[in-house]
């Protein structure tokens, strides 16, 4: 997959507005650029911390973004600043320049099918879990849940099969890919909306998926550096992330 190339920085000032917050190394020469949400940029987060490439993170607040917004390339995040201060646009195309870094500790799969998952897991329908959590007013995003989860439910049982079907824990097999930390996010993200009417009960359960996505559930959270960022990352309903009046902002959903 070649890469986009990054686009130079049309706003230094920017910078000084947003919030740094430290994961990996604060003198890392690369910056991530995002807001606080578990959407497009938490695969990129977590292919950092298993890879050990340094990266520092740059946080834009929501009533910032209206003006940092027209120098983005693309008018998006997250991105990537790059040492010589370019920005590098789309998750998928980040995720995958920090996983092939050569100072990377451990070796994320970047193989076309691992790719193609974690394109997929950026697009429509599935990435709807993202807006859902973070973004769409509470009352807005409950309305639109249930659709939603319908139209996921056949989805997600399909990956189930790809995952029985791999030879082994990983979607990526032996060792975990970089679509396997971009379904990880869906499916996390999922997983606690799924906790709305359910009380303690997993939506797993109720979708009958098997023993192996259980497995592999466990297997991304419990893997070096990923244990750790989960651990710290802000929770939902404690005002610490997501948009105002959003499920992540307002609704206790972290069990």
């Amino acid at each position: 997959l070649k890469l986009r190339r990054p686009v130079p920085c049309a706003q230094s000032r920017a910078r000084s507005r947003a919030r740094r917050h430290a994961f990996g190394n604060m003198a890392s020469p690369l910056t991530l650029v995002y807001f606080k949400l578990r959407a497009r940029g938490e695969a990129v987060r977590m292919v950092a911390r298993y890879s050990g490439v340094p990266v520092a993170e740059e946080i834009v607040e929501l009533e910032e973004w209206p003006a940092l917004k027209p120098t983005m390339p693309k008018g998006q995040l997250p991105v990537l600043r790059l040492s010589d201060g370019s920005l590098m646009p789309e998750s998928v195309d980040i995720a995958l320049f920090l996983a092939r870094q050569p100072i990377a500790t451990r070796q994320l799969v970047t193989d076309e099918a691992s790719v193609s998952l974690l394109t997929w897991c950026a697009e429509p329908p599935i990435s709807m879990a993202n807006p859902l959590l973070n973004w769409f007013d509470k009352d807005d995003a409950a309305a639109k849940l249930g659709p939603y989860l319908e139209e996921a439910r056949p989805l997600i049982a399909e990956r189930d099969a790809e995952l029985q079907a791999s030879a082994g824990p990983f979607f990526a097999g032996e060792s975990p890919g970089v679509g396997d930390f971009g379904l990880f996010n869906i499916a996390s993200n999922i997983e606690v909306l799924g906790h709305i009417g359910r009380d303690d009960a997993s939506i797993w359960q109720e979708w009958q998926l098997s023993s192996k996505w259980m497995d592999w559930l466990s297997a991304i959270a419990a893997l070096p550096g990923v244990q750790e960022y989960l651990a710290e990352r802000p929770k939902t309903g404690v005002g610490a992330m997501g948009k105002p009046g959003s499920l992540a902002m307002t609704t206790v959903l972290d069990h």
